[in-house]
């Protein structure tokens, strides 16, 4: 969840399910809390139409290093099977 936006201050914490956590957040410095829950809920469908996480290393899923150097580099693929419309796969 992000702070409320009345509170006018902007999260730098790191917190949640490393799977989840946008790159920002790993950055450790200010991020925008809505943005990275917007993030997180394109990992949750992303999850909900291949049925694996984006980001984790199908040879070693349990290496949370290699799952948090994809995040921050932004590698994924949508697999050659998994078949989903052109404007699924922009959101």
């Amino acid at each position: 969840y992000s702070k409320p936006s009345l509170l006018h201050s902007r999260p730098k914490s790191t917190v949640g399910t490393p799977a989840y956590i946008a790159p920002e957040v790993l950055s450790r410095r200010e991020y925008d809390g809505k943005m990275a829950d917007v993030w997180s809920c394109g990992v949750t469908l992303y999850v909900m139409l291949v049925g694996a996480y984006p980001f984790e290393d199908q040879e070693d899923p349990k290496n949370f290093r290699k799952t948090i150097q994809r995040i921050v580099g932004v590698q994924y693929k949508i697999p050659d099977y998994v078949h989903i419309s052109q404007d699924c796969k922009h959101l």
